[in-house]
């Protein structure tokens, strides 16, 4: 690992300086996972799906809030608004997650947003919002307008299952929010990079 240094000749000095940072980190957050629930996402899609949650669930920081949130021409939430992680809620959650299915439809978000992005941030400075999706959005244009309109207090990370996700619509809200995206084409990878990008989510966003 390069380090800063100084070396010295004679009447000269050559100085290096390597700063080092380190990220902000805090596990204090609300916790938002939307799921993808519309039928192109039936059988092993979803059955890797819920295990992520499952996975995500036992790494949630105690004290923290989250919530569930299954989305397709409609969505399902888990809690009205975000609850705080006990046991209670976790053994909540356990039983929700059993019970996804692929049967909501068409993937459309801007009305299951409406109704995230008008609730106030439960802790912290965002709220942390993961979406998993395989498709194309609805009204694209209007859903990357309400997410650039609460980009201050809401961060994105996006996961894309398979070939027919939308890269390009993932890339642009997630980069808005200081997020992040990814592509998962090997279902069997989607447990472990859903549990990276909460790690992720634990650092401070970088900005400009």
């Amino acid at each position: 690992v390069a380090k800063s240094q100084i070396l010295n000749e004679n009447k000269t000095s050559l100085i290096t300086l390597i700063p080092e940072f380190k990220p902000v980190k805090t596990e204090l957050n609300e916790y938002v996972f939307l799921i993808d629930c519309s039928a192109s996402m039936s059988g092993e899609s979803m059955r890797k799906a819920r295990e992520s949650l499952g996975l995500v669930l036992e790494k949630l920081p105690e004290s923290g809030f989250f919530n569930i949130i299954q989305f397709g021409t409609s969505f399902n939430k888990l809690f009205t608004r975000s609850s705080e992680k006990n046991e209670a809620s976790a053994q909540k959650a356990k039983s929700f997650i059993d019970g996804i299915k692929a049967n909501l439809g068409g993937t459309e978000m801007l009305s299951m947003l409406d109704d995230i992005f008008k609730d106030e941030i439960k802790i912290g400075a965002q709220r942390q919002i993961f979406i998993i999706t395989d498709g194309e959005v609805f009204e694209r244009t209007k859903v990357i307008k309400k997410i650039e309109n609460n980009r201050g207090y809401n961060r994105i990370f996006a996961i894309g299952l398979g070939h027919g996700a939308d890269a390009g619509f993932l890339k642009e809200i997630t980069e808005t929010t200081n997020g992040k995206s990814d592509f998962v084409f090997n279902k069997n990878d989607l447990p472990v990079k859903v549990a990276e990008q909460l790690e992720l989510s634990f650092g401070e966003a970088v900005k400009g």
